[in-house]
């Protein structure tokens, strides 16, 4: 079954997107308000341990992903590489059959995942949480670090529905239950912020909108699926085909999630080591402008993620041409917002937040930029990487461990031995990703696409000028 990138599905795209971090954008002047600057700097941190531990999913959502996209093609078989066999007699039907196996492989996965998190969560986040937040009274810290772990355990336990929704075309039926959920989860924290609830509500509000998240997604894909949806109760299978399948989504994923975990590594590692050597305070101002960059590199890949289920068939049935058309359409967009929001973080981004809350600060104009420019770059290969997954051959990971490595070494010795601060942070960052990365992938993904930079560019071009004249 042919699966298509609708307008509807771009628009709630959108739409999920500017709900889950407009929620933060809503949340934040309450938030700047409603909480001292300790209690914001550890929100921070909670944030950054939050995108930490949900990577311990090591990859396996893409890869769930990218083989319900195979079976829902009419694959006849999943393969660890490459693309996998059809059935010449399927006519593009789906093969439920193999698509089940696909859900047990991946219940049990994530039931595993979920327990591993509940460990780290208990075992790591307790005693980290006493040395960064020794300044706040620990009953209030301590409740909300265990609110927000179950938040972060129910979001881990069940997070095979969304990949499995987007895999068979449910894009716009993903991003839904993705706008619901989080319009539940600002009503929730906002409510308990102006009641004095403080971090612990922002922790409850949380946990409301996992719990509704994964209800939300498993009731679409019921619906999606119809007549065929007995398929998600996995009971009866076999647990030599479970393990199978199983084993094909490891091999995608133990590659992929290397290279996930150590791209966490380079987005998240600066707020750990700020919080560590520099105080909440700088922290604050640290994730308040990381926050902006990180929500702009996320706005400029909303198209080609909703692209992902598409590409992946596309590249199934061989379609290259299609595919060189969509993704130079996604770039010339993600191009675009990348470089509107950095001159409008840099430009407006301090006055803004001065009128919000005139105690809390950004970093300066030049640290700005120099942030901005990182980003750029990570954003940017990481569509590439992103792409060449679609094709089912994962890249080896030992690019990004070395970038991720050489940037926490670097601004470890660089603030904590030589006290460089935030330049020190910095600079790491924008070095790391001046090396391998930056050229490896784009030249891997323009290989896969049979095509050279200055074809792709004109086309990326184009594509820019017809979506500006339309």
């Amino acid at each position: 079954m042919a699966i298509k990138a609708s307008r509807k599905d771009i628009l709630w795209g959108y739409l999920s997107f500017a709900l889950m971090y407009g929620m933060n954008l809503l949340l934040l002047p309450i938030i700047l308000r409603r909480l001292d600057v300790r209690e914001l700097g550890l929100w921070y941190i909670f944030l950054s341990v939050n995108q930490l531990v949900m990577f311990l999913d090591f990859g396996f959502m893409p890869t769930v992903l990218r083989n319900a996209s195979f079976c829902w093609a009419g694959a006849a078989v999943l393969a660890k590489e490459g693309f996998c066999g059809r059935d010449d007699h399927s006519q593009g039907r789906p093969n439920y059959e193999l698509l089940k196996q696909v859900v047990g492989a991946a219940r049990r996965l994530y039931s595993i995942i979920g327990a591993l998190a509940g460990l780290v969560l208990l075992a790591g986040g307790l005693p980290f949480l006493k040395i960064v937040a020794r300044d706040l009274p620990a009953v209030r810290s301590t409740g909300a670090w265990i609110i927000f772990a179950a938040g972060i355990y129910i979001n881990l336990r069940y997070a095979y529905w969304n990949p499995l929704l987007r895999g068979i075309g449910a894009i716009a039926e993903s991003n839904k239950a993705t706008v619901l959920a989080r319009g539940l989860q600002l009503l929730v924290a906002s409510i308990g912020l102006l009641a004095g609830g403080g971090l612990i509500a922002v922790a409850g509000a949380f946990l409301c909108g996992g719990v509704a998240s994964r209800i939300l997604m498993q009731r679409f894909l019921i619906r999606k699926l119809g007549e065929q949806a007995s398929i998600l109760k996995s009971g009866s299978l076999k647990d030599e085909s479970l393990r199978e399948v199983s084993k094909i989504l490891w091999f995608g994923a133990r590659r992929q999630g290397l290279a996930v975990l150590a791209s966490s590594m380079i987005q998240q590692s600066d707020i750990l080591v700020c919080a560590t050597f520099m105080g909440l305070e700088k922290t604050a101002a640290y994730g308040i402008t990381l926050q902006l960059f990180m929500m702009t590199a996320s706005i400029s890949t909303i198209l080609f993620n909703t692209y992902i289920p598409q590409f992946n068939e596309s590249g199934y049935r061989g379609d290259l041409a299609r595919t060189r058309r969509d993704f130079s359409r996604t770039l010339a967009v993600s191009w675009a917002i990348l470089g509107i929001g950095t001159i409008m973080i840099v430009s407006v981004g301090p006055p803004v937040l001065r009128w919000f809350a005139p105690d809390k600060h950004m970093l300066p104009a030049v640290l700005c930029l120099i942030m901005g420019m990182a980003v750029i770059l990570e954003t940017n290969y990481g569509l590439f990487y992103a792409f060449l997954t679609t094709r089912n051959r994962i890249p080896p990971p030992v690019g990004y461990l070395i970038t991720g490595t050489v940037q926490v070494l670097m601004s470890v010795l660089l603030v904590a031995g030589l006290e460089t601060g935030y330049i020190g942070i910095l600079l790491s960052r924008l070095t790391a990703q001046l090396g391998y990365l930056s050229w490896r992938w784009p030249q891997l993904g323009l290989r896969e696409l049979n095509c050279r930079l200055s074809e792709l560019l004109k086309s990326t071009f184009s594509k820019s000028y017809e979506s500006l004249k339309n």
